[in-house]
């Protein structure tokens, strides 16, 4: 019975070495395809990692997702195919150092989304696993143990040295990795700012002399490169460089200067900004100080000429550095810039060396382990050569993206004022007058050739805004998201709703953004400075209309329990009037008109496609969208939305005793030609929008039953009677209705203060991690705003700005004791400046 089970055992196991017995090459050719693969996948994060941030596009986000996911399963199982089977080549170190070193990922794509750095311990024990498989791989160059010490160093093959300076390198490479994942989750260096900025906010409100100081940015003592291991030290003042340093130092007028200021205080703001994502107070929001700082520093007056790009663009690089820090290694290797470099000179060296002994001197396997060796064809040689080569190459573009970045200009400008203050005075002109001149040399290759006019024209990130309607869409796309039969809806949600989304973004999704106009950028500044030089509140549309005078007519549309509710009915009116103004008589259309259709439409598009971004629950959001949508679908059927079939609507909901009467209404057309996400690039461009012309003779004017009033009183008042009935959907029409009435500019004039008012009062949310993640898929406008309004102290939406002129006295400020303090205040504050 034992011989024939032992007989049995021996039959299985010459079953399973069979496929390495008749065919060992396939074993060997497999493993080479994934080495092949593993550095395809390489190559795809750094070529499509720059451009994650400019881009939402399926294309960018999917490919980047499989590279991602399929690296790890990848790089493990072939390194266990190599460990494991006994077929051996002697090629396998060298693919083993090529896995690892895809293992270490492009510098600009470290994770996927926020959650990923979270899991730095795993990526720990990964390299950890990988260097075992490696060391167990690196055996076959070496003889067996009886060998002396002379012996082993006469046996030593040519490429042995290479490969042991690569594998250290490549391990350097997988530390960064994992250490830009630490980082993300270590607050320490955001505690430290939140204590200094506490400390700065205490040293002001005790002084009066520094209530009164006029602001100007040399004064400003925002921090840009603290010593972060010791900054409540009181003795390392001298050591913390803020924005009055760099203001100082570079004052002069030129380009390049004003480019290096900006690019500095970009990064002061994002260390501020970064507070928020850990849950720390800011102490100086809420100050006149923060405000005037916002309005004076970010956005001056003289500005206003060029539609405030300087403060967007400002903002667009900050974001910038936050998505750098939480979705690559650049934060890492500013701590590291030196060894990174060093790194790759070495690189330079060692690879080519080792290429030239795989040709030259090729490799043998010394063991005296069982196995099945398989000899090497040129082929082989020849792929892997090639590999190495083109693994040497990402790294110098990385090395060349990196040090044409905003952060090589960080480590540029802090290394020269820290040198500068350790030098004598002439020394210290000298490399002073250097840097602008060697920031202009990096730029040089930024922006050389057609790559670098794509990323000029394409900027930091997509500059985007999504456009959506609740009102339009054929009846397909209807039936898709709602329906009578709750439970029927259900169930097509979740079988036929991702399929349509998936083919919906693939086909339709460029269709569905316009770029972000200077005029929506300049209105919502507007709006900003009128709070700022007011004071009080921020209000949800009820300042612009008191603003026009027509608060009185329209109050009742704000006074709802949702401000999803509130967005609703008027994003309905303004498609109304929309609709109305396509239908009249062909003219020029406003600026006002643009603004306020393109900020409607936006605002649609954030509910339902981000609710996440909305202070409001998201799941409540979607509910009430979906209902409105219903009402659409139940109001409208298949047929365009066109001024006389809404009207329609409207004296429908009225019944018989409707207080309007629609004259002369043409037949309603049953043409379908558009879809429910709907973009200014379509048949209702703002772009194209006409005025009514007052003077022609429409058939579609309504007729009010007023006594006494006029008509448009008359009518307002009779949205207000019914609006407790109403739906969603009515009340907006009305609404549209009654704001058609005004007249063409005091309209649009009212619908653009309206919405631009609106995009303010509902950016200030805690929804930090939400605004980050959406950095790494293209970005939204909504962000940049609320990193604005952060930066003007206005956090949450019951945000009261402060009235200015209004400084309390030092009698009036809290005392020291009454202020939270940090841990270790510096015993002489005055000393962090």
């Amino acid at each position: 019975m034992d011989g024939h089970q032992v007989a049995m055992n021996r039959t299985k196991a010459l079953e399973a070495l069979s496929p390495f017995l008749e065919n060992p090459r396939q074993i060997v050719i497999q493993n080479e395809a994934f080495v092949v693969l593993a550095a395809a996948m390489l190559f795809l994060q750094l070529m499509l990692g720059p451009w994650r941030r400019r881009s939402g596009h399926l294309f960018v986000q999917g490919t980047l997702w499989v590279a991602y996911t399929v690296s790890f399963p990848l790089i493990t199982y072939t390194l266990g195919q190599m460990v494991t089977s006994p077929v051996k080549n002697m090629l396998y170190p060298v693919w083993a150092v090529i896995l690892l070193w895809a293992s270490g990922r492009a510098n600009a794509f470290t994770a996927y989304n926020i959650e990923d750095n979270k899991q730095w311990k795993r990526y720990l024990f990964e390299i950890l696993q990988y260097f075992v498989y490696l060391a167990i791989i690196l055996k076959l160059f070496h003889a067996g143990p009886g060998l002396t010490i002379p012996e082993r160093i006469i046996s030593t093959q040519p490429i042995t040295l290479s490969l042991s300076v690569l594998t250290s390198l490549v391990l350097m490479a997988n530390l960064h990795r994992v250490l830009a994942g630490w980082m993300v989750t270590n607050s320490t260096p955001s505690k430290l700012v939140a204590d200094y900025m506490r400390a700065q906010v205490q040293v002001n409100t005790r002084s009066r002399a520094a209530q009164e100081e006029t602001f100007t940015m040399s004064g400003c003592k925002y921090l840009v490169c603290p010593p972060f291991n010791d900054l409540r030290n009181s003795r390392v003042g001298h050591r913390v460089i803020t924005i009055g340093t760099i203001w100082d130092t570079f004052d002069g007028d030129s380009l390049v200067n004003k480019q290096l200021r900006d690019v500095c205080l970009s990064f002061a703001l994002s260390k501020l900004l970064l507070r928020r994502y850990f849950g720390l107070d800011c102490a100086e929001a809420g100050l006149p100080k923060t405000l005037q700082f916002a309005l004076e520093g970010l956005l001056p007056e003289v500005d206003q000429v060029n539609h405030y790009s300087r403060a967007f663009h400002v903002i667009e690089v900050e974001l910038g550095f936050l998505y750098d820090f939480f979705f690559t290694k650049h934060a890492t290797l500013l701590s590291f810039d030196g060894s990174f470099l060093f790194a790759l000179i070495v690189k330079l060296i060692c690879v080519p060396f080792a290429g030239v002994c795989l040709i030259a001197y090729p490799p043998t396997v010394n063991t005296f382990n069982p196995i099945i060796e398989v000899g090497t064809r040129r082929v082989d040689v020849t792929v892997t050569v090639v590999i190495m080569g083109a693994l040497l190459l990402f790294d110098v573009l990385q090395a060349i993206h990196y040090l044409t970045s905003d952060w090589a200009t960080i480590s540029l400008v802090c290394s020269n004022i820290r040198f500068r203050r350790h030098t004598s005075r002439l020394i210290s002109s000298i490399i002073s007058s250097t840097i602008p001149s060697i920031f202009r040399f990096l730029r040089r290759f930024e922006f050389a050739g057609y790559l670098g006019r794509r990323i000029i024209i394409f900027g930091y990130w997509q500059n985007k805004m999504g456009q959506s309607s609740v009102i339009g869409g054929n009846l397909l796309v209807n039936y898709l998201y709602v329906s009578h039969d709750s439970a029927y809806a259900e169930s097509k949600t979740v079988l036929v709703l991702p399929i349509y989304n998936l083919i919906h973004s693939m086909m339709f999704s460029m269709k569905n953004f316009v770029p972000v106009s200077d005029l929506v950028k300049s209105n919502i500044i507007f709006c900003l400075r009128i709070y700022g030089n007011g004071g009080g509140p921020l209000t949800n549309g009820k300042a612009a209309l008191e603003r026009n005078k027509v608060l009185e007519d329209f109050s009742s549309t704000l006074e709802n329990d949702s401000q999803i509710t509130v967005m609703l009915i008027w994003h309905i009116a303004t498609e109304y009037c929309n609709i109305a103004s396509s239908d009249g008589a062909q003219g020029l259309h406003s600026g006002a008109q643009q603004v306020a259709t393109t900020l409607s439409k936006y605002c649609a598009y954030l509910m339902y496609f981000v609710p996440e971004l909305l202070a409001e629950n998201s799941t409540d959001t979607l509910f009430i969208v979906h209902e409105v949508l219903e009402q659409v679908e139940d109001a409208l059927g298949g047929d365009k939305p066109t001024k006389d079939r809404l009207l329609r609507v409207i004296q429908d909901s009225d019944g018989p005793d409707n207080h309007s009467t629609v004259i002369d209404i043409p037949p309603v057309s049953s043409n379908m030609d558009n879809i429910i996400h709907d973009s200014i690039s379509s048949n209702n461009n703002t772009d194209n929008i006409i005025h009514d012309s007052r003077g022609s003779n429409n058939t579609d004017n309504i007729i009010h039953n007023s006594s006494g009033n006029n008509g448009h009183t008359a009518t307002a008042q009779d949205s207000a009677t019914n609006g407790s009935e109403d739906s969603i959907l009515i009340k907006g029409l009305k609404l549209g209705r009654d704001l058609e009435a005004k007249g063409v500019d005091k309209r649009w004039k009212v619908l653009a203060e309206f919405w631009a008012e609106t995009i303010i009062y509902i950016t200030p949310s805690d929804k930090v991690a939400e605004h980050m993640e959406r950095l790494a898929q293209g970005g939204e406008f909504l962000t940049h705003v609320w990193a604005l309004l952060t930066h003007a102290g206005i956090l949450k939406r019951d945000h009261m700005i402060p009235i200015p002129d209004q400084i309390p006295t030092p009698d009036q400020m809290p005392t020291p004791d009454q202020m939270p303090t940090p841990d270790q205040t510096p015993t002489n504050p005055e000393d962090c400046v």
